[in-house]
């Protein structure tokens, strides 16, 4: 189904939180995404959301030799948060990714195609959202 199709722009309607990010395109080499973004107020809030979503983490108390992103303020402590970016939160499959200086949490629900959002992402999406809302994160 097309991205351009009535089915498709009626569907994408439901979505509160999720919006579709076009590609720059040329050198890039990215693509059309569904991605939402969910804030926190803190950083222990930002943790709370993280088990809550059931995003599989791990807090360092010194950073660690791979990859994490910059530290948070934790009780006046610096902690690194590692992550694993595939998931499952409340049982939908997502990629997300943490962002410390923010206090962020994006999801991206493409799933069928890594180039196109499909009309089983959308739907999906609008399902989590549902989710979302029931458990507090948005409103």
């Amino acid at each position: 189904m097309s991205m351009y199709s009535q089915e498709f722009k009626t569907e994408l309607k439901k979505c509160n939180i999720f919006k579709i990010k076009s590609p720059k395109g040329g050198h890039y080499n990215d693509r059309f995404e569904l991605n939402a973004i969910i804030e926190a107020e803190n950083e222990a809030q930002l943790l709370n959301y993280l088990e809550r979503l059931g995003v599989c983490h791990t807090v360092h108390n010194e950073e660690p030799k791979q990859w994490c992103p910059p530290p948070i303020v934790l009780n006046g402590t610096k902690k690194w948060i590692e992550y694993t970016a595939q998931c499952e939160c409340f049982g939908y499959k997502t990629c997300v990714h943490i962002g410390t200086t923010n206090l962020t949490i994006e999801f991206n629900f493409n799933s069928d195609n890594l180039y196109e959002v499909s009309i089983n992402d959308l739907k999906r999406a609008v399902e989590f959202e549902k989710t979302l809302k029931l458990n507090g994160f948005v409103s």
